[in-house]
């Protein structure tokens, strides 16, 4: 889901901050126990780990 991420597979763009390494992002949902969990909670919850949950396009 990276903007630049195709640019980056092809080689197009070039490194300029090399020492440079952002901190990691995370994310978290948070949501009450309960016996069934809500169809919106469970889409959601779906949406973000397999939006953010998996190593990005563009790593090794």
């Amino acid at each position: 889901m990276f903007i630049v991420s195709h640019e980056l597979q092809q080689g197009l763009l070039q490194l300029v901050l090399p020492k440079y390494h952002p901190s990691e992002l995370s994310i978290s949902a948070i949501y009450p126990v309960s016996r069934y969990l809500s169809t919106k909670v469970y889409l959601l919850v779906d949406f973000l780990q397999e939006g953010f949950g998996n190593q990005p396009d563009w790593k090794p």
